[in-house]
């Protein structure tokens, strides 16, 4: 432990409850996989949106390692290292979500993608910054505090519960971008409370690191050689979130393609994420890895795969139909929760050698490629009109039963280093 997290003072359980509010800003992933691909799609066509998507979530991701480095440059002696930063960002990624999604309101198919290509990648850097610089504030207040890590845990669960809140609006009868609106609100609000916990505690971030960190250390710290084992389980788990957020992605989708109402995908939404919720913590209070992560995988395949055949070819009456859509991504959100659970485990056993800032860092570079994937292939299949659920059942077999195949080769690869 280093000088700084050494020299805590004593935080009352709801100051370091309240610094931990970060973990809302789970709503902005979830709201944007479940709600931006349809939306954008039918704004700018499915080119321009996967293109837009992809390269705005790749460059997002690009600059969270420098990022990780004008953060720890900082040294300011009146707002600490972090502060200053986290009020300029709120601000600014708050601006750019309300931004994106008002944007493609606009008259011209080509200023909605010209706007989407500028305002997509600020958008996602700007709230990676907000989150790692939350997230770097939190641990240092609750370091010390064996508590810690349930009240992130449960700051998290809230912001996924309160994406998939969000989610609701424009089905009554508000307008499509008002859920960037909302976001961004969440996004100041979820700011402000880790800025307000944490402000009188300034002292402690004044304090200089023993050194100050440079481009080439930061660039070794991501980019190291890793362990084999922290290879085969961090594909696992980017392939995994590719997975989960597809799913979220696809239900408007395929609510729409079998004819049901239009909130039925928000019901979808809803039960899915409570179940997996409840699965990801049994799985991670259990400690399972390689038996929850396929288990999990192999429930989202046979989800998909029976969802596909049975919807395609049984002649079923509408509410026949609709209780097998929502049985279905039910499944899936067991299973998404479970493989999540079970493969960040092991993800957690298999790294090692990296600071607590960096692994968050790479965690959060692995959800934005990962949210820009799953975008990108729901914009493709809100376009469809004849072949979406096979692209749907085939992707997600292909996706989990290739990360259940790494997991288990980790845990393999595991066992021959304890061997020799």
């Amino acid at each position: 432990m280093d000088k700084d997290r050494s020299a805590n003072l004593k935080i009352s359980p709801v100051r370091a409850s309240l610094s931990s509010c970060g973990g809302l800003l789970q709503a902005v992933w979830i709201g944007t996989a479940f709600f931006y691909a349809s939306f954008a799609t039918a704004a700018m066509g499915v080119t321009a949106t996967v293109l837009t998507t992809a390269i705005g979530g790749l460059l997002s991701a690009a600059c969270i390692p420098l990022i990780y480095l004008a953060v720890n440059r900082t040294r300011s002696g009146l707002w600490g290292r972090y502060h200053l930063t986290l009020a300029i960002f709120v601000i600014f990624s708050a601006m750019m979500c309300s931004a994106l999604f008002a944007s493609q309101g606009a008259e011209s198919t080509a200023a909605r993608i010209t706007s989407a290509a500028i305002l997509l990648p600020l958008f996602a850097v700007s709230v990676s910054w907000t989150a790692y610089v939350g997230a770097s504030i939190g641990n240092r207040l609750t370091a010390d505090d064996g508590k810690s890590g349930r009240r992130k845990a449960a700051a998290n669960i809230l912001g996924v519960l309160v994406g998939v809140a969000l989610c609701a609006l424009p089905f009554t009868g508000l307008s499509a971008d008002s859920i960037g609106y909302a976001l961004a609100s969440l996004i100041i609000v979820a700011g402000a409370v880790v800025y307000f916990a944490s402000v009188d505690c300034l002292p402690r971030f004044v304090r200089p690191l023993q050194k100050k960190p440079t481009f080439a250390a930061v660039r070794e710290e991501f980019f190291k050689k890793p362990k084999k084992t922290a290879v085969l389980s961090g594909a696992a788990y980017f392939l995994f979130a590719v997975s989960a957020l597809l799913c979220v992605g696809y239900m408007i989708t395929a609510v729409g393609f079998y004819g049901m109402l239009g909130a039925l995908s928000l019901v979808c939404l809803a039960a899915a994420t409570v179940l997996g919720i409840a699965m990801y913590f049994v799985a991670y209070k259990k400690q399972m890895g390689r038996t929850a992560a396929i288990v999990g995988a192999a429930l989202s395949i046979a989800a998909a795969v029976a969802m596909l055949f049975v919807l395609r070819f049984a002649p079923l009456p509408k509410p026949a139909a609709t209780a097998i859509v929502i049985a279905a991504f039910c499944t899936l959100g067991i299973g998404s929760g479970l493989s999540l659970s079970g493969v960040r485990n092991s993800a957690a056993r298999f790294a090692e050698g990296y600071t607590v800032g960096a692994a968050y860092c790479l965690e959060i570079m692995a959800l934005t490629v990962a949210t820009a994937a799953a975008v990108s292939v729901s914009s493709a299949l809100a376009a469809m009109t004849g072949a979406a659920d096979i692209l749907f059942a085939c992707v997600v077999g292909a996706l989990c039963a290739a990360a259940a195949v790494l997991i288990a080769c980790a845990y393999g690869a595991k066992e021959k280093e304890k061997d020799k």
